[in-house]
């Protein structure tokens, strides 16, 4: 937690102890001349009260005018003054008793000021500290939670706002090492067999072409990927929503991937529901969901992969579900991360670039849906599910 710097420096001693000086002797000289008009007999209580009352408000202003002891001082001598006038002309005792009860008003009430304005303005300042400790990119820093509730709710949304910026900064450095990763290995390649073929090491046959064409390939899937991304987090992602025949969207990815799904030694079983589920969508951006929860599920299962839709309420309800490895738990929270890859031995080629998930989250969450994974652990399998409004149901 943050530890508070000196609050004092040399200026600001001297500065309270001229004020300090100048307070006393103007707030006794003030009460000497009222004591002269009103009655000479309370001078003595009335020049003291003067005296410490000066030096109190003296020592406050010499911290800064801006200061909230100062503000606090201020408005304490302000009671103190009414309370003297309200004594004086209202409660019926004499002059020499009013000037004790405005000399102990004003040594407690200064007291109390010091003490709550030490409360508040302590745990402000080191809060300040922090805050420029932040701005310099220390983003590490945190605050006690401490003192008056306003202040502790201050510094727990500090605290809170901290730690949101600090891992932002931590993803964003994980999310450029993990794409200079996913670029090297293409770039690599291509660099490799381009200079072989200057070199005349290799001829440029067309077996040779077709390998740096697929590496291009690779990185504009990348770039796509990363740039679809990119408007997803700023919320502009262009989405062409149409009415769509949910069961038929279905359908037609079980279709697709039923001769992949049989090349690998895999059943896949496709369900739909009856009544015919109407949604309002963006047929590509569905589709590339579908195509990445089903590439997913190809990757991971044993025997087989379900692809299913149906209805919850107002809800069009899809899970993609195999008979795969699983996923531990300890990895479960993040599926959907970028370049996230549970078993990290996995490269490209065998568990894809790591942006599939994410991707369908985005797109999902652009569909004002959600979506999420679930496992029962390592070789249990693993079901993705996702689910978003119904706009009818058509028989």
């Amino acid at each position: 937690m943050k530890q508070s710097k000196p609050i004092v420096n040399r200026a600001m001693i001297t500065s309270v102890i001229s004020k300090t000086m100048g307070g006393a002797f103007g707030g006794a000289f003030m009460m000497v001349l009222i004591a002269q008009i009103v009655n000479p007999q309370a001078l003595l209580n009335l020049v003291l009260s003067g005296a410490i009352g000066g030096a109190v408000l003296g020592a406050f202003q010499g911290l800064g005018r801006d200061s909230l002891w100062t503000q606090i001082a201020v408005i304490n001598s302000l009671i103190v003054m009414l309370t003297f006038i309200v004594a004086f002309l209202v409660l019926p005792i004499d002059f020499f008793e009013v000037g004790e009860i405005m000399g102990f008003i004003v040594v407690a009430g200064y007291g109390m000021a010091l003490v709550a304005s030490f409360m508040v303005t302590r745990p402000l300042q080191i809060l300040a500290e922090s805050t420029q400790a932040i701005g310099a990119q220390n983003l590490s820093e945190r605050v006690s939670v401490q003192g008056v509730r306003e202040v502790r709710t201050l510094a727990q949304s500090f605290n809170e706002m901290a730690q949101a910026l600090e891992t932002a900064e931590t993803n964003r450095k994980k999310l450029l090492a993990d794409v200079s990763h996913e670029l090297r290995t293409p770039l690599t390649v291509l660099q490799s067999n381009l200079r072989a073929i200057l070199d005349d090491v290799v001829d440029p046959d067309k077996e040779q072409m077709l390998t740096l064409y697929s590496q291009t390939r690779q990185l504009h899937h990348l770039v796509d990927d990363l740039h679809a991304l990119a408007q997803a987090d700023a919320q502009q992602l262009p989405l062409k929503k149409v009415e769509l025949d949910f069961n038929a969207l279905i359908e037609q990815a079980g279709e697709l991937f039923t001769p992949l799904a049989a090349k690998a030694g895999l059943t896949l079983h496709t369900s739909t529901p009856q009544p015919t589920v109407m949604v309002l969508g963006d047929r590509n951006r569905l589709i590339q969901v579908l195509q990445n929860l089903l590439g997913n599920g190809l990757r991971h299962a044993h025997s087989r992969l379900d692809l299913r839709l149906w209805t919850e309420g107002e809800m069009a309800c899809v899970e993609v579900a195999d008979d795969g490895e699983g996923i531990a738990a300890e990895h479960l929270a993040y599926v959907f991360d970028r370049f996230y890859r549970a078993d990290a031995s996995r490269s490209r080629e065998l568990g894809g670039s790591g942006l599939g998930l994410a991707i369908s989250q985005a797109f999902v969450e652009a569909h004002g849906g959600t979506i999420m994974a679930h496992s029962e652990g390592l070789g249990q399998g693993t079901s993705v599910r996702f689910e978003f409004p119904i706009l009818r149901q058509s028989s």
